[in-house]
């Protein structure tokens, strides 16, 4: 038997369309998320060539209990993600590791900050690469900024940075605090500097033992005021959505690149 199909079901699926349409066009005009969006004075600013030195040593494993919730280094890996992507591509940045790593080479057991990509343009190279990274070894901070003043000397442009994110808790290196500070004080590249971890001023080991997940503020404080950079602390007792609150302070230090 032939049917037919009558007037109202042709309204109804018109009117099935409408919320459809709207929800589109609700869907083109949803803003992007801030953290992603560069200001208009910072397409303009001078390409920068900047070194991004992480800490993922064993101490970055903090965070983490039996499986269950988030590492320092997962907070970091989420957050400098979305550093990555606000990079120009007449930009150029490498990570640097700041933790101690065997070369590979046979029978050579020296430990030492390790490369994890030379310098690149492109943010999904440098994500790969912040991603792989595992929670290994002793924190080798001083050597890791001599070697990172090195790598970054060799980039393209004029504008040079050394990016640090670490707990500034330093002890398995061969260069001393002292060294470090004259090293970078005669560079004259600023040094932008965040700390994971609750405030410990003094560094010293009584501090460290009474201390939940200190950071030795005073390194990396003075790391950044001797080279017009900029430190952040980022309190991991206190904050309660640290990758948040990580972003907005790479924010600031985007901010301070472009200036």
């Amino acid at each position: 038997m032939k049917t037919s199909s009558s007037p109202f079901c042709g309204f109804a699926f018109l009117l099935t369309l409408v919320p459809l349409a709207a929800c589109n066009a609700a869907r083109q005009r949803t803003p992007l998320n801030p953290a992603l969006v560069i200001p208009p004075s910072a397409v303009s600013a001078p390409p920068v060539s900047i070194g991004l030195i992480v800490d993922s040593s064993g101490s970055m494993l903090t965070g983490k209990s039996f499986g269950f919730g988030e590492s320092k280094l997962e907070i970091l890996q989420q957050a400098l993600a979305t550093f990555c992507d606000t990079l120009r591509p007449t930009d150029e940045a490498f990570l640097l590791t700041a933790n101690g790593e065997r070369s590979g080479k046979f029978f050579d057991f020296t430990l030492s900050p390790k490369l994890r990509q030379s310098f690149t343009n492109s943010p999904m190279v440098l994500k790969q690469a912040l991603y792989d990274l595992k929670p290994l070894g002793a924190t080798m901070l001083y050597d890791a900024i001599l070697e990172g003043l090195r790598l970054v000397n060799q980039g393209q442009n004029r504008r040079k940075a050394l990016l640090i994110i670490s707990d500034g808790l330093d002890t398995a290196s061969t260069a001393s605090e002292g060294q470090v500070i004259a090293a970078v004080e005669v560079a004259k590249i600023p040094i932008y500097t965040i700390g994971l971890g609750a405030s410990s001023t003094a560094g010293g080991l009584w501090d460290n033992l009474t201390t939940r997940d200190p950071v030795n503020t005073e390194v990396l404080q003075t790391l950044s005021q001797r080279t017009q950079g900029l430190y952040l602390l980022l309190n991991t007792s206190t904050t309660t959505d640290k990758t948040a609150a990580l972003v907005q302070d790479l924010e600031s230090v985007s901010k301070e690149l472009r200036k």
